[in-house]
């Protein structure tokens, strides 16, 4: 079946699956993060690819197809990056990416993101300051 909106109020919604005759009633709770107000990045602050690993790893997790458009979905790739994919910032940052994982996320990224990050490698500073 397609699932069709129905309403959605007070961030609740409602969604009918049009299944044929053999329709049977379940409930489904979904739970999403919407922002209240939109956030554009300060000028000159970066997002750490450790923190993008995981995410992105989280949505490959779920399925593929959600994965794509998720990244697809998302604002703001390029800017700063700060390259910490080796020795992670982000508290729960995967501290053994392997090497195929990584691939795997590089080649959904956009490439905005993926040529600011070789820009800050060529400049790489150790440590965990993001600046």
């Amino acid at each position: 079946g397609v699932p069709t909106p129905i309403e959605a109020k007070d961030g609740v919604g409602v969604v009918n699956m049009e299944q044929g005759e053999a329709q049977e009633e379940t409930e489904i709770f979904v739970w999403i993060y919407v922002m209240k107000t939109w956030q554009k990045r300060e000028p000159g602050s970066a997002v750490l690819q450790s923190y993008v690993d995981v995410v992105v790893t989280g949505a490959c997790e779920y399925h593929d197809e959600f994965c794509r458009e998720w990244v697809a979905s998302c604002e703001q790739w390029g800017g700063n990056v700060k390259p910490d994919r080796r020795s992670p910032c982000y508290p729960r940052g995967l501290r053994a990416l392997p090497p195929e994982l990584a691939q795997k996320i590089d080649g959904l990224l956009p490439q905005a993101h993926i040529q600011a990050r070789a820009k800050q490698e060529k400049r790489r500073k150790p440590g965990c300051r993001i600046s």
